[in-house]
């Protein structure tokens, strides 16, 4: 099964003020342990894009994932997408993208997960009232 999630962190965090990824979340868990944690328990590899600014927080990515920094930070809002995707292999079957702070809970991972190969589909989002949320689910064929 190859299946990978894209974690986007590598933003500056200038609205909050602090590094969104070492916010306490859960049980004594980083915001951004919590979500790799949830990648790893439906099994994809979470490949997690940290900035310059906030390289540090690598201490806080459990087993099983990866993370990468984005050289280009300053060049854009995609560069941190298209830094996570040179570490997804050409082979994947199914590829999420998410943000650290959209964090869900195991049981949407899983429904989504299930949706997503139960529909064949080139890309699945969840619903909500009749609009469109995050996160993304991509087939290899997109």
């Amino acid at each position: 099964m190859s299946h990978f999630a894209i974690v986007l962190a590598a933003g500056a965090s200038t609205r909050i003020g602090t590094c969104k990824t070492s916010l306490p979340w859960g049980d004594g868990q980083t915001l951004l342990t919590y979500q790799l944690e949830q990648w790893l328990s439906v099994g994809f590899t979470p490949v997690v894009v940290l900035g310059s600014q906030n390289s540090d927080k690598q201490k806080y990515c459990p087993l099983g994932s990866l993370a990468v920094i984005n050289p280009h930070a300053n060049s854009g809002k995609t560069t941190p997408l298209l830094t996570g995707l040179q570490h997804i292999p050409h082979n994947f079957e199914i590829l999420a993208i998410s943000a650290v702070d959209q964090t869900r809970k195991l049981d949407i991972y899983q429904r989504l997960l299930l949706a997503h190969k139960s529909n064949s589909g080139l890309i699945t989002a969840p619903t909500y009232q009749g609009k469109i949320g995050h996160l993304l689910l991509f087939n290899n064929r997109m």
